[in-house]
């Protein structure tokens, strides 16, 4: 498992992320403090 630490700066960054991680074959987990995101 492999984690990386990102900072979104402003809404459009959130937009290509989602965008990207939808294209993703495999799962991503994101947490904000205790709650895990589903970005897809």
């Amino acid at each position: 498992m492999t984690e990386h630490h990102i900072k979104f700066r402003e809404a459009e960054d959130v937009r290509e992320f989602v965008n990207a991680a939808s294209k993703c074959d495999f799962d991503i987990d994101n947490f904000y403090n205790r709650i895990n995101i589903d970005p897809k």
